[in-house]
């Protein structure tokens, strides 16, 4: 990793999400699988990381997701 971008993408009274940019030494990435984006929701006074999304090779993936599939088999 060379260096990295945080951005608040949304933010609502019980949900945030932020956008994290990582740049690294590679340049043959697309854009959009150097952004890799948090997802919190509030519970009980504490956020909460609700799930994590990117891409790999413009494949969307998501932490929610795999767990969720994972579960099924």
């Amino acid at each position: 990793m060379k260096s990295f971008k945080v951005d608040a993408e949304k933010a609502e009274a019980d949900k945030a999400r932020l956008a994290v940019t990582i740049t690294g030494h590679r340049n043959d990435r697309k854009p959009a699988d150097q952004i890799v984006r948090y997802d919190f929701v509030r519970e009980a006074n504490s956020w909460k990381i609700d799930d994590i999304k990117g891409s790999s090779d413009g494949e969307a993936w998501s932490i929610r997701k795999v767990l969720t599939d994972a579960l099924k088999s």
